[in-house]
């Protein structure tokens, strides 16, 4: 935190100092970035407009690998490309990797069949990253990590939660925080509890089965 703390106040000298023009501070890790903006002990503080940035819309992205896929060729079915976002749920760079993965399996025009190959590459590629994130969790926290990747919810706290997954408050309040401080669990904007990485909330409901 003090390395940080160095290196945020190194950047405040810089920002103060510029004129007609607009810094962005982007990434996927997105509770370091809040509490950058949002801690008052911290050199940046209130110096920034927070906005969220949402997925892509469904559409969009549907329209924009069809057309990519006949540039080069070949041919993705809308309802095959829908297909794409719905499996990343919408997370951009799992979106890429797939239909790229799928490009590469599709000599003319993709199939069912072949998203799902497409799919299964995806999750044998992504599976060590996952156990890797899994792994280094303490016990309640790998717990409470498989149930909201297997039920997500608004009342992580409420008994017949805490009864269903057998968590105790203590130990459900303590892992949920440290959880989302890793930005392993995140409450999006309907005030669920849920894993921001649909990957890695795949991968652990099949572990979990």
């Amino acid at each position: 935190m003090g390395e940080s703390k160095s290196i945020e106040g190194q950047i405040r000298e810089q920002l103060i100092g510029i004129r007609n023009m607009s810094c962005f501070f982007v990434g996927s890790r997105r509770r370091i970035l809040q509490d950058m903006f949002s801690v008052k002990s911290r050199p940046l503080y209130k110096l920034a407009f927070q906005y969220p940035i949402g997925k892509i819309p469904r559409e969009d992205m549907v329209d924009y690998l069809v057309v990519q896929f006949d540039l080069d060729g070949k041919h993705c079915p809308p309802e095959l490309a829908g297909g794409i976002y719905d499996v990343a749920e919408g997370y951009t760079y799992y979106i890429q990797k797939l239909a790229h993965i799928l490009y590469d399996l599709v000599d003319r025009t993709a199939t069912t069949e072949d998203l799902s190959k497409a799919r299964s590459i995806l999750m044998s590629m992504e599976a060590p990253a996952c156990e890797s994130v899994y792994a280094g969790l303490p016990v309640m926290e790998k717990r409470l990590l498989l149930a909201l990747a297997a039920d997500p919810t608004a009342s992580p706290f409420t008994r017949d939660y805490m009864a269903t997954h057998r968590f105790s408050l203590g130990g459900i309040q303590r892992a949920l925080d440290s959880l989302q401080k890793k930005d392993h669990v995140e409450r999006n904007p309907d005030k669920v509890y849920s894993l921001p990485d649909p990957l890695l909330a795949l991968w652990c409901r099949e572990a979990g089965e």
